[in-house]
C-alpha cells in the first residue's frame, strides 16, 4: 500500500481510517528519487504514521527533510502488514515484528534510520511528560543497599550530557546523561564510556560528553 500527498487532510484521514487496526513494517519513500529513506514498524500503523507527521516522538533526520522539502514530497508506505499470532506472547510478536522490520532496513539501507538495528530508540527525543512519568513511577519505592551504591557511583555522570554524531561530525541526536543513553540504547555502562573516553566508535557513532563546533 502507497499513500501520496501526504499533506493533504483527505489522505490523512484516510490512512488513519485504513491502518488504525493494522501492525506491520512502514517506509517513507523520497517522490522524486525512489529512495526508501526510513523504515520502522508498529503495532498500529495509522498511530505512527501520525506521531511522524505531527513530529512527536519521530525520527530526527526525518524530520528535517519534512521540515526541508515538505511532507508531501515522500510517500508512506507500508511494506508488509503483520498478523498477530495469538498463539504466541505479546514479547514473542513484537520480535516478530523487529524481525520482519530488520529484514526491510537490511535490504534497504535507508539514510535517515540513525541506528541499523531494528528497536533502538536513538534519534527520538523522549518528552519532558514522558520523562516525568519515569520518574514518578519510582517515587515511594525504597531503595537498596545495592541501588543506593550505584546511585553514588552514577551521580558523577548524572548531569553530563551524551552527544552523537555521525562521520561528518553532524550532531545527530543526544542524551541528558550517560545513564540515559544507557537506558535508551540498552548500552553496556562501561564500554560506552570506553568510547567516550578514547574515541572508539559506539555502534558506528562518535559518543562525546562535549559538543564539537565545526568552523
Amino acid at each position: 500500500m502507497i499513500y501520496s500527498d501526504l499533506g493533504v487532510l483527505s489522505v490523512i484521514s484516510t490512512i488513519r481510517r485504513a491502518l488504525n487496526k493494522s501492525s506491520g513494517v512502514y517506509a517513507f519513500q523520497n517522490i522524486s528519487t525512489g529512495e526508501f529513506v526510513y523504515v520502522g514498524s508498529s503495532v498500529n500503523l495509522a498511530r505512527r504514521f501520525m506521531s511522524h507527521s505531527t513530529g512527536t516522538g519521530s525520527n530526527i533526520l526525518l524530520q528535517r527533510a519534512f521540515a526541508k522539502y515538505g511532507i508531501s514530497a515522500f510517500n508512506f508506505v507500508v511494506l508488509k502488514e503483520y498478523h498477530y499470532d495469538w498463539d504466541l506472547s505479546t514479547q514473542e510478536n513484537r520480535d516478530e515484528l523487529l524481525a520482519l522490520e530488520q529484514y526491510y532496513l537490511d535490504l534497504l539501507f535507508p539514510r535517515y534510520n540513525i541506528s541499523p538495528t531494528a528497536g533502538s530508540s536513538l534519534g527520538v527525543k523522549r518528552s519532558e511528560e514522558f520523562r516525568a512519568k519515569i520518574r514518578a513511577a519510582f517515587i515511594g519505592v525504597p531503595l537498596t543497599e545495592q541501588h543506593r551504591r550505584n546511585m553514588v557511583n552514577g551521580s558523577r555522570h548524572r548531569y553530563k550530557p551524551v552527544y552523537f554524531y555521525d562521520e561528518q561530525l553532524n550532531l545527530v541526536t543526544m542524551y541528558e546523561s550517560l545513564n540515559a543513553t544507557c537506558r535508551a540504547e540498552h548500552a553496556n555502562k562501561n564500554h560506552l564510556l570506553k568510547c567516550i573516553n578514547t574515541g572508539q566508535l559506539f555502534r558506528g557513532w562518535l559518543v562525546t560528553y562535549t559538543q564539537i563546533n565545526i568552523l
